[in-house]
């Protein structure tokens, strides 16, 4: 065999360097696909969070937005009664503490009650002190069980300050309001004992019934005219009338104090949700459906047991003070989805809503449904209309709690009952 010389060596080593160098190479570049390729999926990686991350933080602006809107109604709707109150404290002084935010005989929006009325408790003569419903007067039960159902007058029980009924005896007088739907003569008479709940400081005051209004259905009080029958019960003798300058004066002193010290508290829980984005919606209860030409029709009977099915009543529970939908409140409208109540509900029967800063409309008592959202629910004790199944009609009730597993409500005529079938009384 032919051995090669010195420079065939040296080619042939030069050849086997070249060869391990290629080899080095390929490796080098499989190496670099291989982190390339990793390169590429951590990019995919990252921008899939990134994704994610710009999803999340739009929800959390959108939800920081919101309740930024929340807190701001509810700081508008605190030095709104602020100054309310301030107001009351300035003008109740003047008027001789004769009146507590109450209705004039001359107008249905002034506050105020003429002296003379005041004085006397009557404009048509009788006693100051008033008296006790009369045996066989009409009136409304509200029963722990049925609801508001039609009743009679068969006696006082002055041992306990109760009511004899024909459907109940010793009936607390809280527990007893006007009719609905009767004649003149079928009224409260002049001089009864009655309480009036006053929107103005959102307490019951003793009155006494002056007149009946027949064309619709509301009585003039010695303390508001035109006074709304659901916000008018009986009074027991007990509560003289000889005391009602002293417990007003209490009443607004105490009220302008809570408010002032409520209105600091809230300001300052609402600037800490501010900042841990923890809020909740604020709910004014004005009760502004005075002087509202609405006639409802009370519960009856036989509208009550054809609903399907009620919740168990639970008499030692306490009821929650009725309320009705005000300014402040939520409510769903088809066309627009959630709205802010900005006016409570006026003599046309509409609300006055707000969808963004500057969008406000006004919107019918029939368009508008309860929220179903547990954050916007309607409170315990509003006032409400039931679209019944089994009646086929749209029926008076009140909220006792709202289920935030399934978004319905527990109303007194009926339990889980859907938001869509329920709107404002």
């Amino acid at each position: 065999s032919h051995t090669p010389g010195p420079a065939g060596r040296a080619a042939l080593e030069h050849a086997s360097k070249l060869e391990l160098s290629n080899q080095a190479l390929l490796a080098e570049l499989e190496e670099r696909k291989r982190r390339e390729e990793e390169l590429v999926q951590e990019k995919k990686r990252m921008e899939m969070k990134h994704k994610i991350f710009e999803r999340q933080r739009t929800k959390d602006l959108e939800e920081l937005e919101k309740k930024k809107t929340q807190h701001e109604l509810q700081m508008q709707a605190i030095q709104e009664e602020k100054k309310e109150l301030e107001r009351l404290r300035e003008e109740v002084p003047k008027q001789g503490l004769a009146a507590v935010a109450v209705g004039s005989s001359g107008s249905r929006g002034s506050r105020f009650a003429p002296l003379d009325r005041m004085a006397t408790g009557m404009d048509k003569g009788g006693d100051s002190r008033g008296s006790v419903l009369r045996l066989g007067t009409r009136c409304r039960y509200e029963s722990a069980t049925y609801g508001w159902m039609p009743a009679i007058v068969k006696g006082y029980n002055e041992s306990d300050g109760t009511y004899n009924l024909d459907v109940k005896p010793h009936v607390p007088a809280d527990k007893i309001a006007p009719p609905g739907d009767v004649a003149a003569a079928e009224a409260w008479p002049a001089g009864a004992m009655a309480s009036y709940l006053s929107s103005s400081v959102d307490r019951w005051l003793p009155a006494l019934v002056v007149s009946f209004n027949d064309g619709d259905g509301t009585y003039n009080l010695d303390v508001r005219d035109h006074a709304d029958i659901d916000r008018i019960r009986a009074r027991s003798l007990g509560d003289a009338t000889a005391s009602r300058t002293d417990s007003r004066r209490g009443t607004v002193d105490r009220q302008a104090g809570q408010g002032k010290q409520e209105a600091t508290q809230l300001g300052q829980q609402a600037a800490a949700l501010m900042t841990q984005q923890r809020s909740r919606p604020s709910r004014e209860e004005d009760g502004s459906r005075e002087g509202a030409d609405n006639k409802k029709a009370p519960y009856r009977l036989s509208d009550l047991e054809a609903t399907a099915c009620r919740p168990p009543a639970d008499p030692s529970a306490p009821s929650a003070p009725p309320r009705w939908v005000n300014k402040g409140d939520v409510c769903f409208v088809r066309e627009h989805g959630l709205v802010f109540i900005q006016s409570s509900v006026g003599r046309d029967g509409c609300y006055t809503v707000k969808v963004d800063d500057k969008k406000q409309f006004a919107v019918a008592t029939e368009s508008m449904r309860a929220p179903k959202d547990a954050k916007f629910a309607w409170a315990p004790g509003t006032q409400v209309s039931y679209l019944s199944a089994s009646v086929g009609k749209w029926i008076d009730a009140q909220v006792l709690s709202f289920n935030s597993a399934n978004g319905t409500y527990n109303l007194d005529v009926r339990p889980e009952a859907n938001p869509d079938n329920v709107r404002p009384r």
